[in-house]
């Protein structure tokens, strides 16, 4: 923290949308309650540091939870005070086909339509996600 050096944590949302895709190597264990428990010990220890260093990619996998994710990022005390960047899986990285859910590319769409709505002063930045 004293060098003030940014860093990105891999974090797709709630527990059961996160692990889904984010596994330890050695046992195939999902990885979200190390990755919570070492948040939480690091606001402890950096208070105030994190809002400004420290933010999540949220990669959404198709088949997620829009809503339940944009929900997760906002309200669940551990993580919204963080900023966060979504994405989306790239194809060209699973073994299986991934089949897109239609709501959640109305939902992110939408989402990024109010964004542009935002940056020319049409939308208040309350009605902005943080996805």
């Amino acid at each position: 923290a004293e060098n003030k050096f940014s860093l990105l944590i891999s974090l797709d949302g709630p527990e059961e949308i996160h692990d889904r895709n984010r596994t330890f190597a050695s046992n195939g264990n999902g990885t979200f309650k190390t990755i919570m428990k070492n948040i939480s010990k690091f606001k402890s220890v950096y208070e105030g540091y994190v809002d400004k260093y420290i933010r999540f990619n949220a990669v959404l996998d198709g088949t997620s939870d829009f809503e339940c994710t944009k929900k997760f990022f906002s309200e669940y005390d551990d993580v919204k005070d963080f900023r966060v960047n979504l994405s989306s899986m790239a194809e060209n990285y699973s073994k299986e086909e991934r089949r897109v859910n239609e709501d959640v590319m109305v939902s992110t769409g939408y989402e990024r339509f109010k964004v542009l709505l935002n940056k020319v002063g049409r939308l208040d930045e309350k009605y902005v996600s943080k996805l």
